[in-house]
């Protein structure tokens, strides 16, 4: 069902929403709210390689990124769903299903991307670093 990671990521979120939310609901009443968020949880996002400082200089800005899936990708992300990155947890913030003439970016793409990019329907997927919201306990 849930591989080890997986599991791992959920206990880790469980902790962080105990800090949160310690009295409004059971343990296993927000292991079983995690894990219907998280239904589709993509244990593991990668990147280009030649993207990966840019995006990670973004990150560390406290700026969004923005990845394109095409093919089998398109569909497997939903909002404010949690992925693993090189970059630590991720949060999907938003998603656009756009064709290429369309695609945000399509002034940076080379035009190996475009050509690769062009035979099919794109979702954009927008990214943050996740943040979760600790309570002080006042």
């Amino acid at each position: 069902m849930y591989n080890k990671k997986q599991l791992i990521s959920f206990t880790t979120l469980l902790l962080i929403e105990q800090v949160i939310c310690p009295k409004s609901k059971s343990a296993r009443e927000l292991i079983e709210e995690l894990i219907e968020k998280n239904k589709k949880w993509k244990s593991f996002i990668s990147f280009p390689k030649n993207e990966l400082d840019a995006l990670k200089d973004r990150l560390d800005n406290g700026k969004a990124i923005f990845t394109t899936r095409v093919k089998d990708e398109r569909g497997e992300y939903f909002l404010g769903q949690l992925v693993d990155s090189s970059f630590g947890i991720l949060q999907v913030k938003d998603i656009q299903s756009v064709y290429l003439k369309d695609h945000p970016f399509y002034a940076e793409l080379s035009d190996k991307e475009k050509i690769t990019l062009s035979k099919h329907k794109l979702d954009v997927v927008k990214l943050k670093q996740y943040k979760p919201r600790y309570s002080t306990g006042q």
